[in-house]
């Protein structure tokens, strides 16, 4: 477990704050860890395990989104440059025997509509007139 995490930290250390470091990394052993016991679970039959890759706005529980709440005041949507929506991270399910279902992982999802697109597409038409 520790070898694939401190591989993880190798990796983001250059866009990690040190000071978030140990935080990170107790976080992402939480991961492995739950990931290794989900695993054996799944092994044994005694769940299924559902992944959901089509973010969905109206899924408040599911799936956390960057919104237009987020953005400086007078913000206006943008044409997200054909953008419906992008999975940045699937919402993940497990399904018992019984058919209850609990949501392991939210998903995170980015809309055409949020301030993070308009601002990509600020940046792209800034490069573009750059050039």
């Amino acid at each position: 477990m520790n070898t694939a995490v401190d591989k993880i930290l190798q990796i983001v250390k250059l866009i990690v704050d040190p000071q978030y470091t140990r935080a990170l990394k107790e976080k992402l052993m939480d991961v492995v860890r739950e990931s290794a016991d989900l695993w054996k679970i799944i092994q044994l039959d005694k769940c299924q395990v559902m992944i959901q890759r089509e973010p969905n706005k109206e899924d408040k529980e599911g799936w956390v989104f960057v919104y237009k709440d987020n953005a400086p005041e007078g913000f206006v949507p943008r044409d997200g440059l054909g953008i419906k929506h992008m999975c940045l991270f699937p919402k993940v399910w497990r399904i018992e025997p019984d058919g209850e279902a609990t949501i392991l992982f939210c998903g995170r999802g980015l809309f055409a509509d949020s301030y993070l697109v308009a601002l990509g597409i600020l940046e792209v038409e800034a490069i573009e007139r750059m050039q």
